[in-house]
């Protein structure tokens, strides 16, 4: 089944957290990543605000009756809320008549895009942070963590947010405390949160991810730098893009088909 972009029939669709079970999780996780990477390369739209709440799935026997099926794995991912989408230009990046200000869910907004502007000053002219693909990316890699410490899968009950991540809701706190998660030892206190049957999938997904992540945001110079006007900030030097975050988490795209291919 090919993942869905979700606009009507809204109230036949679940939340991602009223998935089964962890594979039930990730088999919807993954169409909703592909759903919005055809969104961006085929529809011309990025989403900008991809959070918990954007991610779905349905079931063929409440959406299509006629396709009747008790195999669970039927079920598919969609994703949902457009409304702070974007139009691109030919070379993928938001038109700037659509930019002008930030846009995301607070938990899930990319570094760049939480990060405190420096207080105005005559010898720095303040450009507001354009927003990019790989953003969204980087808010696909924040839905897991806060899945991984909240969901049960029991009747879709979640758990509170744990403290680790509590300062990541406020926007005087959250840029701050996304630094320090990708600094030293960043990741620790958030393991310690994550729930036992997500552990196997933090090693699997989440901390590689969080390595190239890292890894990613090491590189990019500052300005000034003699490299900085040549550094692609729109991938990070083709560190954070769709192919390398499907090639981290060891899964394949689909093709036109629709199939995935080994």
């Amino acid at each position: 089944m090919k993942p869905t972009c979700l606009g009507p029939f809204v109230h036949k669709f679940h939340k991602l957290h009223e998935a089964a079970d962890v594979e039930e999780f990730k088999r919807i996780f993954i169409d909703c990543l592909e759903c919005h990477y055809h969104t961006y390369t085929m529809g011309h739209i990025l989403p900008r605000d991809v959070g918990e709440n954007n991610l779905m799935f349905a079931d063929p026997k409440e959406v299509a009756p006629s396709e009747t099926t008790d195999d669970r794995s039927s079920r598919w991912g969609a994703l949902h809320d457009f409304d702070l989408g974007s139009e691109i230009d030919e070379d993928g990046n938001v038109q700037p008549s659509n930019a002008t200000y930030r846009t995301g869910t607070l938990p899930y907004m990319a570094v760049d895009l939480v990060r405190a502007p420096l207080k105005p000053s005559p010898r720095i002219e303040y450009v507001p942070p354009a927003h990019y693909y790989r953003h969204d990316l980087e808010s696909f890699f924040y839905i897991l963590i806060f899945a991984s410490t909240r969901y049960t899968f029991e009747k879709g009950r979640c758990l509170p947010v744990p403290a680790c991540l509590r300062t990541w809701q406020d926007c005087a706190t959250a840029s701050d405390s996304k630094n320090a998660f990708f600094g030293y030892r960043g990741s620790e206190a958030v393991k310690v949160a994550v729930l036992d049957h997500f552990l196997p999938l933090w090693d699997e997904w989440i901390f590689p991810l969080y390595i190239m992540f890292k890894t990613a945001f090491s590189t990019i110079p500052e300005p000034g730098f003699p490299t900085f006007k040549t550094y692609d900030m729109v991938t990070l030097n083709e560190q954070i893009t769709f192919e390398a975050f499907m090639a981290t988490i060891k899964v394949t795209p689909r093709n036109s088909a629709g199939e995935r291919t080994r």
